[in-house]
């Protein structure tokens, strides 16, 4: 079942934390992966200037979208520990707000790296490819011919 999933199908409220929780999880790792992913692009030496330019740009989109996913972590987390009281339940609503805001910024943040890629294919000769949607995920990435 997708963690999301989990959310939808909790019979109680203790359900509900655990799935915040498993959530909170699985953006920790993410986000662990995305910070490799960084590091592996900023050990990459070019000499080209403008690709120096596009390898910083994603580095920095990069860092941000991290930041968000880990933002988005620490927000579950939040939720996963919270009693069913008065308490409990105002600081749910506040925390429902931030993953409310989380969502925006992270679509934000997708847009703009995703924008930057397809830059950087287009100067490297490869034809963008379109986002991807639900129900047709992005067709894969090849080189366009060498001119003749």
């Amino acid at each position: 079942m997708k963690n999301s999933e989990s959310f939808e199908q909790a019979q109680s409220f203790d359900e509900f934390k655990q799935a915040a929780q498993e959530m909170s999880t699985a953006f920790n790792k993410i986000a662990e992966d995305i910070t490799l992913y960084i590091e592996a692009i900023q050990n990459v030496k070019v000499a080209d200037q403008e690709l120096q330019t596009f390898q910083a740009t994603y580095v920095e989109q990069g860092g941000h979208h991290r930041d968000l996913i880990q933002d988005a972590s620490g927000v579950l987390n939040e939720v996963s520990q919270l009693n069913l009281d008065a308490e409990g339940r105002i600081k749910l609503d506040q925390l429902a707000t931030a993953i409310d805001q989380f969502s925006v910024e992270v679509e934000k943040s997708s847009l703009t790296v995703a924008d930057t890629i397809r830059t950087l294919q287009t100067y490297c000769g490869v034809t963008p490819t379109p986002p991807a949607t639900e129900s047709e995920p992005a067709p894969e990435v090849a080189p366009d011919p060498p001119p003749q």
